[in-house]
């Protein structure tokens, strides 16, 4: 289901987009740092969105991810690609822990990390001030406990940033 979701928020980027909706020369792609959480975040974290273009940004975070016993650091990096306010991301991240456990496997955490496909949209709520969140999927390629097979996880990403140009 979240995967369809995804699918028709991509449809939506690459073809149709959404109406920007600027305020005093915000655009989508200004360079920004913010608090969130979510793949972009590394977890509970920072980012920094540093534009390449008017439609394309690279970004990056650092958080941490708090597992039952410890506490893990997270990171991400990846290109946003824009289409007014909307988004597409395609981020590499370390993000969330995992409980492992199974035949052979004594029960432990293990981060959660791999490649992520977000689509989203970023709203300007108050002067420098941006609202930015979306949905994808997510794929743990860190999931080796009882068995080898990859997991296909959603992905999300909530947070609020500010325009530093």
């Amino acid at each position: 289901m979240l995967f369809v979701i995804a699918i028709i928020m991509t449809q939506m980027v690459i073809t149709e987009g959404v109406h920007a909706q600027t305020n005093k020369g915000l655009t989508a792609s200004n360079f920004n740092i913010g608090v969130g959480v979510g793949n972009e975040y590394g977890g509970y974290g920072l980012a920094i969105q540093y534009p390449l273009n008017e439609s394309m940004s690279l970004t990056a975070g650092l958080g941490t991810n708090p597992g039952d016993n410890e506490l893990f650091v997270g990171y991400s990096f990846g290109v946003k690609i824009f289409r007014n306010m909307a988004y597409l991301a395609a981020q590499f991240s370390q993000f969330g822990v995992a409980s492992v456990s199974g035949s052979g496997v004594t029960n432990r955490e293990d981060p959660v990390f791999g490649p992520s496909l977000i689509a989203g949209y970023t709203y300007p709520i108050y002067d420098n001030l941006i609202i930015d969140g979306g949905i994808g999927v997510y794929i743990n390629i860190n999931d080796k406990g009882a068995s080898d097979d990859w997991s296909l996880l959603p992905g999300m990403q909530i947070g609020l940033k500010y325009r530093l140009n």
